[in-house]
């Protein structure tokens, strides 16, 4: 198990990717984008995506965020799009059918 690793979390990905994220936090609550290399995580690649967070107007609701995928990786692409980039996660199936699903997104914001 890598150092700083989270025994309880099963998935051998995201125990490395935890202990990589907890290495570059530097005693904040997060890294900031400067501290994340790519580079050194190679193996976790695939399984990561990047997202922009828009503020849109969804007329039955109110303002609505919109969470479009800016990079995704191949893993990523293979279970839910072709190819990710430029789509939005609020357009899957899944979360249009199941809006709170979104919820863990919008508290990120929030908070």
């Amino acid at each position: 198990m890598p150092d700083g690793a989270d025994p309880q979390i099963e998935a051998p990905i995201l125990r490395e990717l935890f202990a990589y994220w907890q290495s570059r936090c530097l005693g904040r609550p997060f890294p900031s984008r400067a501290d994340v290399d790519p580079m050194a995580i190679p193996a976790l690649l695939p399984h990561l995506f990047l997202l922009d967070v828009e503020h849109g107007l969804d007329v039955e609701h109110g303002r609505e965020l919109r969470f479009r995928i800016r990079l995704s990786g191949t893993f990523i692409d293979t279970v839910f799009f072709r190819d990710g980039r430029h789509r939005y996660l609020n357009d899957h199936t899944v979360n249009r059918r199941d809006p709170a699903r979104l919820d863990p997104y919008r508290a990120v914001v929030a908070t």
